[in-house]
């Protein structure tokens, strides 16, 4: 593959150390395991996950730009995650599996293509860090959370094979009703309406859409989002943190939230 490019990771992960043994449930994006009985399934969960990190030699950004990430490529990176594990679950679902020497569905070599290191790609870095330049940053800069998520939502648009809304919950307050409006409005009036901070909605008749939440939230703080869906709810949105700050409890906060909060997308 011409667009295939070098991560600096790789040799770390040539040796690794065991799961210590707890009586502590272990929670994996809303699912609970033990590690005791369920050890296989955990480690099936994870290497089923993408993984995005610093990549080199990739075709230079914008022509004349960078061809690496380094040092500046973090949040970006973790963003692509995220977007990943929503368009996972999106076209293959939370109980897809990557198996070993198994052909995997069209669906999952359609995902990972919309991450590729190209400019023709829906979420590559090179898509992300030129959609920057709009939210102020430059080639090349450090994005802090809320920017990569701003700049995502703003892809997201194009991507009509997912059609995925994302919602951005600001001021470290998620709105049941706003995203519920997200899941309404129409692809052509997103496409409106993008950039506008204004956040009421006009419903659309059209099939309701998948909502990616995105919360750019301080760890520590207050949450408020309903754990489990109701008869207005019969699809749930994808809460995912992004902690912007530590504070005293963060961890314990982020771990409350992802446990409590996390809803499997059905």
């Amino acid at each position: 593959m011409d667009a295939a490019t070098l991560t600096y990771d790789t040799l770390r992960f040539a040796e690794f150390e065991d799961f210590p043994e707890t009586s502590e449930p272990v929670w994996i994006l809303g699912r609970k395991y033990s590690i005791f009985t369920e050890k296989d399934e955990i480690l099936s969960d994870v290497a089923s996950r993408l993984w995005f990190t610093y990549r080199k030699n990739f075709p230079a950004i914008g022509g004349t730009g960078p061809t690496s990430d380094t040092g500046w490529g973090c949040m970006l990176r973790c963003g692509q995650m995220i977007f990943a594990q929503a368009l996972v679950c999106r076209h293959l679902g939370r109980d897809w599996r990557w198996t070993q020497r198994k052909r995997q569905p069209d669906s999952y070599f359609s995902v990972l293509n919309a991450f590729i290191d190209r400019k023709d790609s829906y979420y590559s870095i090179h898509q992300i860090a030129q959609m920057g330049v709009g939210e102020g940053k430059s080639i090349g800069q450090w994005y802090g959370p809320n920017t990569v998520a701003q700049v995502l939502k703003k892809l997201a648009v194009f991507d009509t094979w997912s059609s995925l809304a994302v919602h951005i919950a600001m001021d470290n307050t998620v709105v049941m009703e706003e995203i519920s409006k997200w899941r309404r409005v129409s692809m052509d009036k997103k496409v409106e309406i993008m950039g506008n901070t204004d956040t009421s909605l006009p419903e659309s008749p059209r099939e309701p859409r998948r909502v990616l939440s995105v919360a750019p939230c301080r760890a520590g703080a207050p949450w408020g989002l309903r754990a489990k869906p109701d008869a207005r709810w019969p699809r749930s949105p994808i809460p995912a943190v992004i902690p912007r700050e530590e504070s005293p409890g963060s961890l314990e906060a982020v771990t409350w939230y992802l446990t409590s909060c996390f809803v499997s997308w059905l």
